[in-house]
């Protein structure tokens, strides 16, 4: 099948010649990722890594190895790693690498493809290691083979991965899962028993250990579980070679010769625009030197590439890697460049010239790999790294990742090193062109600098001269220095303000502005709007039935715990608590809290929200008994920020179906340095704009401020607050809508460096003299479902389609401004929603656009289709009393009919609703709701809600594919309901998979394919690799006809 015919094998080039073994211990581990996750055994596999020693490990089916690091006590805080990025296709496997930090520097690292099959691309992952104990090298390669291919081509490409990167005198380790046994013709191109180069050390069936000709002092293969493969382990004993060559030399001295290196674009880097001479200070044309970058002219050195040495760079290795290519080989440009960087010569590398420092396109690896490297793709120049440093180092220089500097004037190019454990950093920050996208008069030695530097840094991103918000005639210095976060920070105004700046991307207006309202005694001079006054809070829920519960307020102290690996002291401390609602703070990640908590996993909800604006946000996740409570409704407020990030309250409604009960569960992480009434009023009003008359209330928090405080008192009923305080912790609170706790505990929360609080409430008939709650409504009395509908292309057809759209309808005289405008169209769904399930249940309206605006002909023909019955369960509909709201749809103005809403955004909008429809005696849990869209990024936005989502006019498609064209269908909304969340293309088409293969029965689509541990059909592998890997329906029989022929 291959067009080009296949290419002739290559022999492998000579591997090292065996440098100094070095003593340690090597592992090679499958570990089996999906099934573990499928499985939770995470806890097993962590215990299996952590009982075994080792110095360097290779995993394969290792799909994040920073987790794995984090959280294995031996490999955490000490180990470093490798997974490169970049691998081209979908699934990809990188075989990743992680060797102890503590002994061992990295001076190189890359990859090669190697082969691919069913589940992505394959590779060999390499890194070149220096034993700080001894001085010698390790060349440590890991791979993991494809399946079903062993052939002499794939055994060519596993040793060409080292043999194109190895030195001479490196001691090389080999691991991988190679999928091949021995004997095989691809492990027979590496063995040295069948006539290869190397020494298989340790064989494990699948699972190896190669060296270039050390012999191993022992191996181990132990069970894996809960992986399907064994974990296998060599040891190694130090000895001075490896092999009768030579011993090696010893490894470079940094004290004889520099570690740094300092890499530079060309083009507005070491260059500036032609023709800006006499513009750019410092600069100096090259007559008769052409330069072909951009517009072309002549030659124009940058104020930085004639003055080199005056920077930290003149005493470093130097590099270039270009996006463009420097005139071309052979050109002048490139002797000019060559000369001013190499004078004085490249620091510790003898005689060089542009003859044996040859240029380099892209990429820039292998045996051709140099310092000076041209037509590099923007994005990917750090790609081009590894091969320098291998460059530098077969010529003994040593060169640590932390101590390469790039320098650019285009942030993509900078941004692209960031997570290399390279520095790099943007100039011609003062000096820009192409309308700001390139640097002018190129770099300058003020922005290289006398001293090295650490990370990423682009223009922009420092504060800029002349004082911040000077703007503001009232934001004087003075202010700016002002202490603004109380005793714990050292923060001031203007420091406030910058990490605003910095790290909520906002403008240095609108960071004034917050900063002022934040703080407005101390900070209030610098807000260029003002400050505005306080709201004062709208009253609370009357207090409904207390329900008997346990709940929990929690601050995990997530960054440490995961800095320190207390994940299973952290654990076990929740396990030991009875509740049925907790409110977490400081927690990332809620869902593998509650997967590794035995008494959560499989039985709690939570609700984490997103969206939340800015940088390093604190959602204040929330979980519930989910086989006790129905989640009616959900929500967040913003209540205040400091110095990291967003905080917020979170809030949901539940229904406890055991009493038929409400219960209004908040949760908060109060902002660092601030107990200010506008907090407390903010608390306040999150509850308040939300809560139901008979909801009982349950507000939890690390509120960051104790009993007393201007902001407790806005909610304690003993400062005269509307709610009382039945749980002190400190800063860790529990608050109700007036029902005392029958029992509270603060317990030790170790890990954490905060209390566990809990309370416990006994049930009874109310939590205030008010009248009884009416009993719950019943779902069999009033439908528990309701369908949400987009409008434009959902509801309705393209304008004018209605003659080739069948079932449509126009309106005539009625105005549609959808788009295009014109007349409307009613879509065939709109003229027999009774013919559907939704028909049924409550029915509500999300669109982006406006339904043609307020009191539009259009939203009242909508309205009559709609309410044609009235909407089920609710007396007297009419546009008077169910208003159409534009988005957000929140607090008491909320609307079953929201226009105006984000794409994407559409889900925000269903709380509000349910919040609208309870109100009104209806209780709808989130599995009950149904959303119908013509767009897949609306749809698509409601997974992970609850909810379920569908998207339609996938047969009629209008704006290039990107919208409905005539709109919903009957069948598209379908008889009964469904689960999840659908778009068009990804459901098997009418007539069975693959029909248009003759072949392809029924009988065989229904054939078992995937063996005795899975009922997996010939249909349903089709049907996988369709969902998740992307493919056409032709593409995904082919594949799946292969692999099981």
């Amino acid at each position: 099948c291959a067009p080009e015919g296949i290419p002739p094998s290559l022999p492998p080039s000579p591997a090292g010649t065996g440098g100094a073994v070095v003593a340690l211990e090597v592992v090679t581990y499958n570990l089996y990722w999906w099934n573990v996750g499928q499985n939770n055994r995470w806890g097993a596999l962590y215990a299996t890594i952590e009982g075994q020693a080792f110095d360097l490990i290779g995993f394969q089916e290792c799909e994040d190895v920073s987790t794995v690091i984090s959280n294995v006590p031996r490999m955490s805080g000490r180990f470093d790693s490798f997974a490169p990025t970049g691998i081209p296709g979908p699934g990809d496997n990188p075989a990743p690498v992680a060797w102890d930090g503590q002994r061992f520097d990295r001076l190189g690292a890359g990859w090669l493809q190697v082969g691919s099959d069913q589940y992505g691309q394959r590779v060999t992952v390499w890194v070149r290691l220096l034993d700080r104990t001894t001085g010698a090298t390790v060349f440590f390669a890991n791979t993991h083979g494809p399946l079903g291919d062993c052939s002499t081509a794939l055994g060519d490409n596993w040793m060409r991965a080292v043999a194109d990167n190895i030195a001479p005198d490196d001691f090389l380790v080999y691991t991988g899962d190679f999928n091949c046994g021995a004997g095989s013709a691809a492990i027979n191109v590496l063995d040295g028993a069948a006539g290869g180069p190397l020494k298989l050390v340790a064989n494990g069936g699948i699972d190896m250990i190669f060296t270039n000709g050390a012999d191993a002092a022992s191996w181990r293969s132990v069970n894996g579980y809960p992986s399907d493969h064994p974990l296998v382990a060599a040891t190694f004993e130090a000895s001075a070679s490896a092999s009768p060559s030579p011993s090696p030399p010893p490894s470079p001295s940094p004290s004889s010769s520099p570690s740094c290196l300092c890499i530079f674009d060309v083009d507005r880097t070491l260059t500036a625009r032609q023709g800006y001479a006499p513009q750019c200070p410092g600069t100096q044309q090259q007559d008769g030197v052409p330069d072909s970058a951009y517009e072309g002219g002549t030659l124009v050195l940058s104020q930085l590439a004639l003055n080199l040495g005056a920077t930290f760079c003149g005493a470093c290795h130097v590099g270039v890697i270009s996006a463009g290519t420097a005139s071309g080989a052979g050109s002048a440009e490139r002797g000019v460049l060559f000369q001013r960087l190499t004078a004085p010569p490249l620091p510790g590398v003898a005689g060089a010239s542009e003859g044996n420092v040859p240029w380099k396109s892209f990429p820039n690896d292998g045996a051709s790999a140099s310092p000076l490297v041209v037509a590099a793709p923007e994005g990917r120049k750090q790609e081009a790294v590894p091969g320098m440093l291998s460059w530098y180092f077969a010529r003994g220089v040593a060169i640590a990742d932390a101590e390469v500097y790039f320098f650019d004037d285009k942030e993509e190019n900078v941004r692209g090193f960031a997570g290399t454990g390279y520095n790099a950093r943007e100039i011609s920050c003062a000096s820009r062109d192409g309308g700001g996208s390139r640097g002018g008069c190129g770099a300058t030695t003020d922005e290289v600098g006398a001293g090295p530097f650490s990370g990423v840094e682009v223009c922009g991103e420092a504060p800029p001269p002349g004082g911040l918000c000077s703007f503001v005639g009232s934001c004087t210095e003075a202010v700016l220095a002002t202490p603004a976060v109380g005793p714990d920070s050292s923060a001031s105004c203007g420091g406030r303000i910058q990490w605003v700046m910095d790290n909520m991307g906002k403008s240095e207006a609108d960071a004034c502005q917050q900063v002022g309202e934040e703080f407005p005694p101390l900070c209030g001079p610098c807000a260029p709007e003002g400050i505005p006054p306080s709201l004062p809070p709208s009253p609370a829920g009357t207090g409904g039935a207390v329900v008997a519960l346990e709940v929990v307020t929690y601050n995990l102290y997530w960054w440490n715990v995961g800095q320190n690996n207390r994940w299973g002291a952290l654990y076990a401390t929740i396990e030991g608590q009875a509740f049925d609602l907790i409110g977490f703070q400081e927690c990332e990640d809620v869902s593998t809290v509650i997967s590794n908590v035995p008494r959560m996993s499989g039985r709690f909800d939570s609700f984490a929200p997103t969206g939340i604006p800015g940088p390093g946000d604190n959602p204040a996740p929330v979980a519930w008994d989910g086989q006790r409570f129905d989640r009616l409704g959900a929500g967040w407020l913003q209540v205040g920020s400091d110095q990291y990030g967003q905080r917020v309250t979170v809030w949901v409604r539940l229904l406890d179906r055991t009493t038929g009960a409400t219960v209004f569960f908040a949760n908060t992480h109060g902002p660092l340095g601030d107990c200010s009434t506008a907090l407390g009023d903010n608390w306040m009003r999150a509850v308040a704009d939300n809560i139901a008359p008979d909801d009982f209330l349950v507000y939890t928090g690390d509120f960051n401020c104790g009993a007393g405080s201007a902001a407790i008192n806005v909610l304690d009923g003993a400062a005269g607050g509307p709610l009382k305080l039945v749980a002190n912790g400190g800063i860790d609170m529990i608050f109700t809508n007036g029902a005392d706790a029958a029992s509270w505990r603060s317990v030790n929360g170790y890990p954490s460096d905060h209390p566990l609080v809990a309370a416990t409430f006994e049930a009874s008939a109310s939590a205030s003299p008010s009248p009884s709650p009416p009993p719950s409504p019943s779902p069999s009395s009033s439908p528990s479902c309701l369908c949400i509908f987009d409008v434009d292309r959902t509801l309705t057809a393209r304008q004018g389609y209605a003659p080739q759209c069948p079932g449509t309808q126009q309106q005539d005289g009625v105005p549609d401004s959808a788009y295009e405008g014109g007349t409307l169209v009613l879509s065939q769904l709109a003229l027999n929603l009774g013919a559907t399930f939704c028909g049924a249940c409550h029915v509500g309206v999300i669109s982006a656009g406006t339904a043609s605006g307020a009191g539009s002909a259009e939203r009242g023909v909508l309205f009559q289709r709609l309410t044609a019955p009235p909407l089920p369960g609710v007396a007297g509909a009419s546009e008077g009393n169910v208003p159409w709201k534009s988005f957000p749809n929140d607090g008491a103005s909320a609307s079953p009919l929201v226009v105006a809403a984000p794409e994407g955004r559409k889900q925000e909008a269903v709380p509000g609703m349910l919040s609208w429809y309870f109100a009104r005696g209806v209780a709808i849990a989130d599995a009950e709701v149904y959303f119908f869209d013509d767009k897949e990024e609306n749809v698509r936005g409601f997974a992970g809600t609850g909810y379920n989502a569908r998207e339609i006019s996938c047969a009629s498609r209008d704006g290039g594919g990107s919208r409905g064209g005539c709109g919903a269908t009957t069948d598209e909304v379908g008889a009964g309901p469904f689960s999840g969340v659908e778009v068009c293309g990804e459901a098997p088409p009418p007539g069975g998979l693959c029909s248009f293969v003759g072949s392809c029965t029924e009988a065989v689509l229904a054939t078992p394919a995937v063996g005795p541990d899975s009922s997996a059909s010939c249909g349903g592998r089709i049907q996988w690799v369709m969902d998740n890997m992307g493919k056409s329906e032709a593409d995904a029989c082919q594949q799946v006809g292969e692999e099981f022929p």
